[in-house]
């Protein structure tokens, strides 16, 4: 039982670290998914605001003229706009003066934009010393808007995931245990009964047998063994009556008859117990040697002769 214990403990400790393991890698997964779609989604949006942006600008440009825009149709105050011509150089820009801006013509979401017409980057920012989102969208051949956004506000929904997703995982974690433990008690109590079951067979109660399970896993195994209780339970039945049978013929003889194998006694009859003075219980089983002190029974025992023979037991 001690061993089964063992087994069950080992077993289900794993299966609650691999749990446990499962849990946060999927929690993991499942911040940096969510993180991606969001930064995905953010991208999406810069490109639909700077769609917008270029579909209201007036024929010339001015960072006049995009300031009136962003007031009139309430542009997302963190959104900052770029406006870079195709040799790089920035013309507008709603945060900072072009003039102090280094050349944009090898950032990669202009070079993208230039060449397919849309082109997006998460980077920092040496102007504004942070982490940006950007997309930029072609207007033109000569004209490139960029939309950009802090990575904090990206981050800061990854932020927030990551606590709605903890206590989530946490959750999961002791519902996954708690089942699993009860799992664990259903398991040991089968196994149990089965190591008990077995006990009692092996010691010859034949009668013994498992309460099957169902649909179980166990319900196979348990059918086995009651099956095969069953058919040594036959067996012994047929042993029993066929030494039964011998028993009531050898009783009907009147001479007196023992039989001895491997030096054991395995039978004797009423004439030999009344003969011999013996109790068929006490003896049958025992060694032939030390029962039966009868130079012809001891001589035949020692030769290991399996011829029988005949003799007087009153001469004995």
């Amino acid at each position: 039982m001690n061993l089964n214990k063992s087994i069950i403990n080992r077993y289900f400790g794993l299966v609650i670290l691999v749990l446990i393991l499962a849990v946060a890698v999927s929690g993991f997964l499942s911040i940096n998914s969510a993180f991606k779609l969001f930064s995905e989604e953010t991208q999406k949006t810069l490109i639909r605001e700077a769609r917008l942006m270029a579909e209201l600008l007036p024929d010339s440009l001015s960072i006049e003229a995009v300031d009136s825009i962003l007031i009139k149709y309430h542009f997302d105050p963190q959104i900052r706009f770029t406006f870079i011509d195709n040799t790089g150089r920035v013309m507008v820009d709603t945060d900072e003066d072009p003039a102090k801006m280094d050349n944009h013509a090898n950032r990669p979401e202009i070079v993208a934009a230039f060449s397919d017409g849309e082109g997006s980057s998460i980077r920092f920012s040496a102007t504004l010393k942070e982490h940006l989102v950007y997309s930029a969208l072609r207007v033109n051949d000569s004209l490139v808007i960029r939309a950009s956004k802090p990575l904090i506000s990206v981050s800061g929904f990854k932020k927030r995931h990551v606590r709605e997703v903890i206590p989530l995982m946490f959750g999961l974690i002791i519902a996954g245990v708690i089942i699993t433990i009860l799992s664990k008690s259903a398991i040991a109590n089968k196994i149990s009964g089965i190591s008990k079951t077995a006990r009692q067979i092996s010691k010859g109660d034949f009668s013994a047998r498992l309460k099957e399970s169902g649909d179980s896993e166990f319900n196979q195994l348990e059918k086995s063994i009651n099956q095969m209780a069953g058919e040594i339970e036959k067996l012994f039945a047929t042993l029993k009556a066929q030494k039964d049978e011998m028993s009531i013929i050898l009783d009907s003889l009147r001479d007196s008859i023992i039989l001895i194998r491997n030096s054991k006694i395995v039978a004797l009859n009423n004439s030999a117990e009344k003969a011999l003075h013996l109790k068929r219980e006490s003896v049958l089983g025992n060694d032939a040697l030390s029962t039966i002190r009868i130079p012809e029974i001891v001589g035949l025992i020692e030769t290991k002769s399996n011829k029988p023979i005949e003799f007087d037991l009153d001469d004995t």
